[in-house]
């Protein structure tokens, strides 16, 4: 059997510890793996997170479509009602019911004021 010599002995003692540092960054570098893997998860979630609320959240632009929507549909409402409330003020001054003054004030009221 061959002799070890001190140069051998330190050759020896790097390759051991080149190994143990190699094994040691082995495991960092798994550990990396998976949180890298989790981090990926957690994105593609994220992304379907954002998807479905880009679904379903509102847009300023879709409520004030439906707000003037509303509108549209109230204001022939508002005024069939306006003139029917002229009319009945009308109908009470001349039937000396409802004075004058008070048949101008009801018939001036808003949302369509109008002279009596």
């Amino acid at each position: 059997m061959a002799q070890m010599t001190d140069h051998d002995a330190t050759n020896q003692e790097i390759l051991e510890a080149v190994n143990a540092s190699s094994h040691r960054v082995e495991e960092r570098l798994r550990g990396i793996e998976q949180r890298l893997s989790t981090v990926e998860s957690d994105v593609k979630d994220m992304r379907s997170s954002i998807h479905e609320l880009n679904n379903t959240v509102v847009t300023k632009d879709y409520l004030n479509q439906k707000i003037t929507e509303v509108i549209d549909n109230q204001n022939p409402k508002i005024l069939d009602t306006n003139n029917k409330i002229a009319a009945l003020a009308t109908t009470l001054r001349h039937s000396g019911v409802l004075p004058e003054a008070d048949a101008r004030r009801i018939v001036s009221m808003e949302p369509y004021p109008r002279p009596l």
